[in-house]
């Protein structure tokens, strides 16, 4: 933003834009062309100096030549397309369409098929340029296409920029960084439905600078960084009980990759007896090693929550947690950095104050909620959360910054504190003994109210016959 507004407000004063129709217009009429124009308005005084005046260029204010302040200039543009979003494909018996860009100005056109990509989510970091002269033609449209070698290549969706509206807004020139614009795809066979979205950067400059400007190197593709991820998993809250009162939980987190495949798996230890209104505790680590970019990944991590059964394990919930943006904030950190001496690495943040302090370093965390699909992703069809931390950085400084699996070391993370487990009264009777006295503990206290109630039966079962006896023997 500048000066409070909005980049696309600072375009809507660089011309009037009036809609031209062919004939009388109803509602359906289109459009068959734009008229640009500036149009000033003069307050004309009864009394004042212009009272009676005839010509209107004796104004001393009169506008200048339109050919001053729109002064002709060739200039090269530079289309930055980054990625695509939920393209639609043409034929409904493909996955995905067989993507690339055409650039249209006026009668030029260009295709760019060597950048096809074949994807539902393609993904291009490249730049395209063209030379006009503005003003002049300044509708650049840029579209995608299907290419299809057999009935000849589709249309997929396409998207109109204003050239001039850009290049004639001195506040829009004068920004150093131009705005990443997400536009939305559409073709005449479906003309208010989007065909997917295309995210992208406009750059406009003159012909003698764009020769001593190269265009940006946004092939990220090329920079490809090898990364590590740590996940803790912390605690688990309001997990919904599988057995009766309680679940047998542990966490298993899932690297996902393209069309919801599995490139890795992890899970936690199990925290046995865990009731709905208790944490459960895990206190444990998982490492991912992996490259950032990767074409047409999102890098998604799913997080489930499994309840521990001697014939097969219940699924209780899971949800998908999107990382991409933690690995970009990574890889731009550390983009050009050589030693580990100078990486950085990133943390997924929650709230300021969600805060793990161990062995005196802060670990920010953050609560994924986990539903499940039978029961619907409401927040009354909550089944539990997950209390994680994720740290992202380059694998140089994971090896100058070792950590070990599970609680292991380096950096040992503490033990959980659990209800004790069933173990062997001859070869660990210790935690036998824990296991009984935690178990009539816990029958106790589930069985409160019924204890309370046996024991007021016991005591007046006790008492009235006492107390006839004392009446009969003393008189009273």
């Amino acid at each position: 933003e500048a000066d409070g507004s909005s980049w696309k407000d600072l375009m809507a004063d660089s011309f009037d834009e009036i809609e031209l129709f062919r004939g009388p217009r109803s509602n359906d009429d289109e459009a068959v062309g734009i008229l640009k124009c500036t149009i000033n308005v003069y307050k004309k005084e009864e009394n004042g100096e212009y009272a009676n005046m005839k010509d209107p260029t004796d104004i001393m204010s009169a506008p200048k030549d339109v050919n001053e302040i729109f002064k002709s200039e060739e200039v090269e543009v530079r289309v930055y397309i980054l990625k695509a979003i939920q393209m639609s494909p043409k034929e409904a018996d493909k996955g995905a369409a067989e993507n690339y860009i055409r650039l249209t100005l006026g009668s030029k056109s260009v295709s760019f098929k060597e950048d096809l990509d074949e994807s539902l989510n393609p993904e291009f970091y490249k730049c395209y340029s063209m030379r006009t002269r503005l003003p002049g033609v300044s509708q650049l449209q840029i579209a995608m296409f299907d290419e299809n070698d057999i009935s000849g290549d589709e249309l997929i969706g396409a998207t109109t920029v204003d050239l001039e509206d850009r290049w004639f807004c001195e506040a829009w020139r004068n920004m150093i960084y131009k705005p990443v614009e997400v536009r939305d795809l559409y073709n005449t066979d479906a003309p208010d439905v989007s065909q997917g979205k295309l995210q992208m950067i406009v750059d406009v400059m003159d012909a003698m600078t764009a020769q001593s400007t190269p265009p940006e190197d946004i092939n990220i593709f090329s920079r490809k960084m090898r990364m590590q991820m740590r996940i803790i998993v912390w605690d688990t809250a309001k997990v919904v009980p599988m057995d009766r009162y309680t679940s047998d939980v542990f966490v298993r987190i899932q690297h996902l990759g393209e069309a919801g495949s599995v490139k890795s798996s992890q899970q936690t230890d199990v925290h046995p007896a865990c009731k709905k209104s208790e944490l459960g505790h895990f206190n444990y680590r998982m490492i991912f090693n992996s490259e950032y970019p990767v074409k047409n990944e999102n890098l998604l991590f799913r997080i489930s929550l499994w309840d521990e059964d001697l014939t097969a394990n219940e699924s209780i919930a899971e949800g998908v947690l999107p990382l991409e943006t933690l690995f970009r904030e990574a890889f731009e950190r550390n983009l050009g950095k050589t030693s580990a001496e100078e990486m950085q690495s990133v943390f997924l943040k929650g709230n300021e104050k969600d805060v793990v302090m161990h062995d005196n370093k802060a670990y920010p965390f953050k609560w994924v909620d986990v539903f499940h699909p039978n029961h619907g992703f409401g927040p009354w069809n909550l089944r539990g959360k997950v209390k994680l931390t994720a740290e992202v950085m380059p694998r140089p400084l994971a090896r100058k910054m070792p950590a070990g699996k599970g609680r292991n070391g380096p950096q040992e993370l503490p033990e959980p504190i659990r209800p004790p487990r069933p173990a062997n009264p001859i070869f660990e009777p210790d935690k036998c003994k824990a296991y009984i006295v935690w178990t009539c503990k816990e029958f106790i206290l589930n069985r409160k109210t019924c204890m309370i109630c046996c024991c007021c039966v016991l005591l007046l079962s006790v008492a009235i016959p006492l107390l006839f006896f004392f009446r009969q023997a003393f008189g009273f």
